[in-house]
């Protein structure tokens, strides 16, 4: 029986998701158990889950009564009640792997002591997010542990949110001016990543480097980001992320970049695929379009 679960929502956005799992199982070392919150709105792509090895689905359509972040939260709540593997991952649809036997490293960091191993945030958040705690883009942990201590992904319900950005914006136009700082925002998690701050528990973050770093490996398309690097925002400024661990490319994370390239499957953005793909085929020879 497998050890470990890989827990994600999906909503609509299925292509993901079976993107995900070739990579995933490919490069992996060992069996894992799938668990899915499925919050599509079309039976059919509900229907089409049926098909995933290994895999729980659950019923997530009550969930769509709510929205962003407070639904992805809420999810997120559910996923643990469903979960009875030693180990845990919580994950992002759009983020993939880049090593093989990466549950592996991901397992011996556990058994090391280490309660949560993952993504924080980007750096450049700076005051606006809890930095340097891993949050659930992904997010390992021993399941018994993160269980008891029974944390609470939901935000705060948008209609306070948005009170919050109305004085943010109030305060940059009239206050700051033009060195406006950057509000805590409240984001989905928050008041999990500040109990297992309080909790002290022992944490290790995976690495970011930036896409115009010279460390980095995938060499992602900038070209429409500010020249200005100090000036980049990644609340604005939509980029695919490159997560090192151990001193190599370990994941990376599409975001919205589809945004400023174009699909190849209407959601999953053409550049960020054919750079990870054809960096797999260089250094382990599998092609991740023919799995």
């Amino acid at each position: 029986m497998p050890d470990i679960t890989l827990c994600s929502m999906v909503y609509d956005n299925n292509q993901y998701l079976f993107l995900q799992e070739k990579v995933c199982r490919k490069l992996a070392q060992f069996d894992y158990n799938r668990l899915v919150i499925d919050c599509n709105v079309n039976q059919k792509d509900s229907n089409s889950l049926q098909g995933l090895p290994n895999t729980e689905i659950v019923d997530g359509q009550w969930i769509n009564n709510y929205s962003g972040s407070q639904a992805h939260g809420i999810a997120v709540n559910e996923m643990l009640d469903y979960v009875n593997t030693k180990y845990c991952i919580i994950l992002d649809l759009d983020v993939l792997p880049l090593c093989k036997k990466w549950d592996a490293e991901v397992i011996e960091e556990l058994n090391s002591g280490i309660d949560i191993v993952g993504v924080p945030y980007n750096p450049l958040h700076e005051g606006r997010r809890i930095l340097n705690i891993p949050t659930v883009f992904f997010m390992a942990f021993r399941t018994d542990k993160i269980k008891r201590a029974k944390l609470e992904w939901r935000t705060y319900p948008p209609f306070v949110r948005l009170r919050m950005y109305w004085l943010y914006r109030k305060l940059n136009r009239y206050i700051f001016k033009t060195n406006s700082p950057k509000f805590f925002d409240f984001e989905m998690g928050h008041l999990a990543l500040s109990k297992i701050k309080f909790k002290r528990m022992k944490v290790r973050n995976f690495d970011m480097v930036q896409p115009w770093d010279s460390k980095s490996k995938l060499n992602f398309d900038t070209s429409y980001l500010p020249v200005d690097k100090s000036k980049i925002d990644p609340l604005s400024d939509i980029y695919p992320e490159e997560w090192h661990f151990n001193g190599k490319p370990f994941l990376t994370h599409q975001r919205k970049s589809r945004k400023s390239a174009e699909s190849y499957n209407r959601i999953i953005s053409a550049n960020w695929f054919e750079i990870v793909r054809n960096y797999i085929i260089d250094n382990y020879k599998i092609d991740i379009d023919e799995i």
